[in-house]
């Protein structure tokens, strides 16, 4: 299961992390040989197709002890029970995001372009404007965003 984790994060983010040499944090000891070590033809045919789809990548797997993998474990806990200040959330993801787009090898001209594409992006504008100005009930909603209206309190604007 772990491994799929592993391939499902780095085949999502693959416009990243195809540009890059990255490290895997893992607190699962058993998957550091499966992805550095062995040959494929000691694996099982699934985790050999799993093996095969990575090396498109350019990584290293390290073992972390579950007590250190931070982002892993908070995102891990029920953030139902927990009572944030809007204030201190926003900081925080705030935060987290330029710690994320600092370290991108994207080069600056490359992210602005992105930028003015998704603000000519009529879907992009319609999120920003109801993240903005608030989500209206779903009957409401525009027909680009009713997909992702079940997501509403998931979608931020940054930058």
């Amino acid at each position: 299961m772990e491994a799929i984790v592993v391939l499902w994060g780095c085949e999502n983010f693959r416009d990243y992390l195809t540009v890059m040499h990255f490290k895997i944090e893992t607190d699962h000891k058993a998957l550091i040989p499966k992805f550095s070590k062995k040959n494929l033809d000691d694996l099982s045919p699934r985790l050999q197709r799993i093996k095969l789809r990575m090396m498109k990548f350019s990584y290293i797997i390290v073992h972390i002890p579950r007590k250190e993998l931070f982002a892993a474990d908070a995102l891990s806990r029920n953030t139902q029970n927990v009572l944030y200040k809007r204030e201190e959330l926003e900081a925080e993801i705030d935060a987290f995001i330029q710690m994320i787009t600092s370290s991108l090898q994207a080069a600056s001209r490359r992210l602005d372009e992105i930028r003015d594409v998704q603000l000519k992006d009529e879907t992009c504008q319609k999120h920003s404007d109801y993240v903005l100005k608030g989500w209206p009930s779903k009957k409401e909603v525009h027909t680009l965003c009713a997909p992702y209206w079940q997501n509403c309190y998931e979608i931020s604007v940054q930058d």
